[in-house]
């Protein structure tokens, strides 16, 4: 099986971003893409876990994976991606209890998404936005260390403490940067 693969730029990630027709779907990748949170633990999720959050709150979830306690504030994007989809959830009356992320169609219609389907999704996203590459639900999670390491220049320790990974050298391989980096150190001309 092959690894999955971030989104590699910003460029790409509107791509994907002009494609998500549903607010479900929208909600779901912005929050892939800017709290790093695996794909279960976002699915995990009630109405009540972020129904009276603005911007600057924070999320608090234990992860499935680690049971470690994992904290996020949420961006201004998270909170608006969330808005139309809270607006829907409680249109349909559902209460704080109730998942936030269901199934749209078939059988399972109202019941909480699986892995399984979430990761579908990424692949479908992907490939309708003419992106080349192994995703899946982990997809957001990368691209947002991808992104902060590689455009933001963000550390590979605080990326170490934001992902929730016991080492640096386990953030190094889980986003894929480091031959890039060891290449470019012999760039350079001294």
């Amino acid at each position: 099986m092959a690894t999955v693969q971030p989104i590699k730029s910003r460029d790409d990630l509107q791509k994907v971003r002009d494609i998500l027709k549903t607010n479900r779907d929208r909600a779901l990748f912005t929050l892939g893409i800017n709290t790093a949170f695996r794909g279960g633990d976002i699915l995990s999720f009630n109405v009540g876990d972020v129904y009276r959050l603005t911007a600057g709150d924070e999320l608090t979830r234990r992860e499935q994976k680690t049971k470690k306690k994992r904290m996020v504030n949420l961006n201004e994007a998270c909170i608006e991606a969330l808005k139309p989809l809270l607006a829907e959830r409680k249109a349909d009356g559902a209460s704080d209890a109730e998942p936030l992320f269901v199934s749209e169609r078939g059988l399972g219609a109202g019941t909480r998404l699986t892995i399984r389907s979430l990761s579908r999704m990424w692949k479908a996203w992907c490939e309708a936005a003419g992106l080349e590459g192994n995703f899946g639900s982990h997809t957001g999670r990368k691209s947002f260390g991808y992104l902060q390491r590689t455009e933001r220049k963000v550390p590979i320790e605080v990326l170490q403490k934001a992902l929730n990974h016991s080492s640096p050298a386990t953030t190094l391989i889980y986003l894929g940067i480091q031959d890039a980096e060891l290449k470019d150190l012999y760039s350079a001309n001294f």
